[in-house]
């Protein structure tokens, strides 16, 4: 190493002697002797440390979103139960029966927007096929509902405020009584699942008679009636595979009687009662439910619901529907069954009429029995 004039050694560039500051206070050193502070990552780099933490994040975020993702997934059986407890469905021919009929309390809802092309229904036969009834086009009311229906024209936003409304404000604005719970409302929409979802609405606000309207559907089936004498043997002969449904009301049946051995499904509630499962339908009603391959049998107090209602299960894919032709009132078989005139719910009830006890028809019953495939012996 090189000496200086003296023979000693030079200093190291860079290197605080130590021994020579050795007692000297910091404030005396000059800055620039001081060394250069190193800063050393223990176990690697800083770069490295920064992308083993987005890792680690990106795997907590990922796993976040598998457990929602399950969670969703498990939830969807259950929305789709309760969508269907709160609402059902009827196809375009099954509007058009109860409009027709006006076999319950409803109200038509139609979201659609308004069309000036429709095409109009043939007025004439009943049980043709409607071909104007499309879905996807409001109809004049006058022509798609015989010019008979209760419709209310209310675009789909405007849903919830509406039926928030109370009755002066309905009567005001609307020009029209607002629908009690009590009434079927029946929802048009685009297309069917705006319908459906429009009737789940309606449905979560306390209106438990939703009614989605489906595309498809536009036959309208004739009516298959079956006599009084043959509804009361069938009951008398417990006849297996033979159904009797009695849709009136629960006042009705109360107050006037039903005939023993029937089933009660009131009307309003055939189109929510067959979208259920049997246990479901064994818990709301107390039977069991009918099995598509039985003889269904249907009656009110004439054949207004009735008729409707077969429709109804006929659509559903119940191929031997049958209506009682005299309904409750021509029953007159039974002193525990009372004739008695049409009322609506709320109104006071009217005095049972006075009649005769008739006497069943026995061979009638009994041919007619056996023509819709039910043993007589």
């Amino acid at each position: 190493m090189a000496s200086d004039g003296n023979g000693s050694s030079p200093p190291r560039t860079g290197v605080v002697d130590r021994r020579k500051n050795r007692g000297v206070h910091s404030h005396d050193r000059h800055h620039d002797d001081e060394p250069m502070p190193s800063i050393t990552n223990v176990g690697g780099s800083l770069t490295t440390a920064v992308a083993l933490t987005l890792l680690a994040w990106s795997v907590r975020a990922l796993r976040a979103a598998a457990l929602r993702n399950a969670a969703t997934k498990a939830r969807a059986p259950a929305a789709r139960r309760l969508r269907h407890r709160l609402h059902a469905t009827m196809t375009l021919a099954a509007l058009h029966v109860l409009c027709q009929l006006d076999a319950v309390p409803y109200l038509v809802v139609d979201t659609r927007e308004e069309l000036e092309d429709a095409e109009p229904l043939d007025e004439g036969d009943s049980n043709a096929t409607h071909e104007g009834m499309d879905p996807t086009r409001r109809n004049d009311p006058s022509t798609l509902f015989d010019g008979k229906a209760h419709v209310l024209y209310l675009p789909e936003e405007q849903l919830e405020e509406t039926f928030s409304s109370t009755h002066e404000e309905w009567d005001s604005k609307l020009g029209r009584k607002k629908p009690g719970q009590e009434h079927v409302l029946a929802f048009v929409a685009d297309d069917t699942w705006r319908a459906q979802a429009c009737a789940a609405q309606a449905a979560s606000m306390g209106y438990l008679r939703c009614v989605a309207v489906r595309a498809g559907g536009n036959q309208v089936e004739p009516v298959r009636f079956v006599h009084r004498d043959t509804v009361a043997e069938a009951i008398r002969s417990t006849k297996k595979g033979l159904v009797v449904l009695d849709l009136r009301r629960h006042d009705e049946r109360v107050l006037y009687g039903a005939p023993l051995g029937s089933k009660h499904l009131p009307a309003e509630q055939v189109p929510r009662a067959l979208s259920m499962s049997e246990d479901e339908f064994q818990d709301t009603f107390g039977f069991d439910k009918p099995a598509k391959q039985d003889n269904v049998v249907l009656m009110c107090r004439s054949d207004r619901r009735a008729r409707w209602a077969s429709q109804l299960l006929m659509d559903a894919g119940y191929p031997r529907v049958f209506v009682c032709k005299e309904g409750a009132y021509g029953w007159r078989l039974d002193h525990r069954v009372l004739p008695y005139q049409s009322y609506e719910l709320g109104d006071p009830p009217p005095d049972p009429e006075p009649f005769e006890i008739e006497s069943i028809n026995l061979q009638a019953a009994r041919e007619e029995l056996q023509s819709m495939g039910l043993s007589t012996s």
